[in-house]
């Protein structure tokens, strides 16, 4: 390898590792008034244990194969999955930064390395946090149709089911107005990746992210089951499911929150409180949090870890 080439590789890898270190710093901050606060169940399953396990595995496959897609259907640009595990890695503990969207501009610059216009990383970028709130609240809404009989409650869970295909429909003409605005008073013209996306591949895409948050869902029950209360049944497991959902979605959109502490857990133990004693899912919540500081360690250490293979193609 070229002298210089090698120093370049060299650089890069002394920011990334200051990157995550820096994020390290501010996990360590909240897992310190975290951990003294855990106390767990005189009962402990292990085989619940060993399934959260499997399932954190499969939340990183599925993850990393809902970018991989976003970017090869709407940018045309191949990436191997373990370029898109090492930068949504970067996501996850960049949100623990102040400001919260360190992760993404991190991403942002391995994108750059894959020869990626800046204007390309901000629209998939876009697209990738559209459909991963749109379709956390799709699955709220399903979960929520069954769970519920209050036909305020169904309302607000049929408008969010149904409102999937209407922003598929609505979504590409509305940047299509924009992009005419752009183009008629400023001269500038937004690419096809944004306005022309198709509601079938609008619809395609918050499938695949409503099994990244089912995903994560079934992580946050079976922690319960590990560490909490054995007993399980369907409602519970529904109220489990819609409240990790309605915790992370509450704490991705608290941009004052550092990896959305104090309101993921708030809104969960809302949802919770209803179908468990208070104390169980205050508990819950704690450990549940724990979890995933452990898991965003873990995941920033492997993406510094393992080396970028690049563009797949």
């Amino acid at each position: 390898m070229h002298k210089s080439t090698r120093r370049s590789v060299n650089l890069k890898r002394a920011g990334f590792l200051i990157f995550v270190l820096i994020a390290v710093l501010f996990i360590g901050q909240h897992a310190s008034d975290i951990l003294p606060k855990l106390r767990f169940s005189e009962r402990f399953s292990y085989p619940a244990l060993a399934g959260a396990l499997v399932f954190q595995v499969v939340f990183w496959l599925l993850l990393s194969h809902a970018w991989v897609a976003v970017l090869r259907e709407f940018a045309r640009v191949d990436i191997s999955f373990r370029s898109s595990f090492r930068q949504q890695a970067l996501v996850s503990v960049g949100k623990y930064l102040p400001g919260k969207i360190w992760g993404m501009v991190a991403r942002g610059g391995q994108l750059r390395k894959a020869g990626m216009e800046v204007a390309a990383v901000a629209e998939v970028t876009y697209l990738d946090q559209l459909f991963l709130l749109h379709s956390g609240l799709a699955l709220a809404g399903v979960v929520a149709l069954f769970l519920y009989e209050s036909w305020q409650i169904r309302v607000l869970a049929l408008a969010a089911i149904v409102s999937v295909p209407m922003l598929g429909y609505w979504h590409g003409l509305f940047f299509k107005g924009v992009d005419y605005l752009l183009h008629r008073y400023m001269n500038v013209n937004l690419s096809g990746t944004i306005r022309n996306i198709s509601m079938f591949a609008y619809c395609r895409s918050i499938v695949r992210y409503s099994l990244v948050w089912l995903s994560s869902g079934i992580i946050f029950a079976l922690i319960h089951y590990a560490f909490v209360d054995q007993s399980m049944n369907g409602i519970l497991f529904g109220a489990l499911i819609l409240a990790n959902t309605i915790g992370i979605w509450a704490g991705f959109i608290a941009i004052f929150a550092p990896g959305g502490i104090g309101v993921r857990e708030a809104a969960g133990i809302i949802v919770l409180q209803s179908f468990m004693p208070l104390e169980s899912a205050i508990m819950l919540s704690i450990l549940s949090r724990a979890w995933l500081i452990l898991m965003d360690l873990l995941g920033g250490a492997a993406a510094y870890f393992l080396p970028d293979s690049g563009p797949a193609a």
